[in-house]
């Protein structure tokens, strides 16, 4: 399934899905490291919170300057640098946040452990 983002512009419904969309895309355009990425993405959903009209704007910029780009590359792109996409099953209950409410560091890794490799045997029939 295609972001909406991506698709048609619809902007996230929350400032943490904002702030790692942002992330999603800055990484795109500017590849860093995973820490420098989380970190990004804390500051900026304090931000998106704070100011949620100017985040807005400048997704819409963002979104401008990687138009042509597949949600497939960004998904690419957040791997080189150890990140993930983050399953619906986390984001709904808040797991993203830590005990002070803030995004919480620890949240990457527990969308990589849902990444798990997985083998598929075909049997002769």
């Amino acid at each position: 399934m295609t972001n909406p983002f991506f698709r048609d512009g619809q902007l996230p419904p929350s400032s943490i899905e904002g702030a790692a969309l942002m992330g999603a895309m800055t990484q795109l355009v500017s590849p860093m490291s995973h820490v420098a990425l989380e970190h990004m993405i804390a500051a900026a959903a304090h931000q998106f919170a704070a100011e949620p009209t100017s985040g807005e704007h400048y997704l819409a910029q963002l979104r401008e300057v990687v138009e042509l780009v597949q949600p497939r590359e960004v998904f690419a792109g957040l791997a080189k640098s150890g990140m993930t996409y983050a399953p619906a099953d986390l984001m709904d209950p808040q797991a993203w946040r830590g005990p002070n409410g803030s995004y919480d560091f620890g949240f990457q890794a527990a969308c990589r452990a849902q990444m798990q490799d997985r083998e598929a045997l075909f049997e002769t029939l």
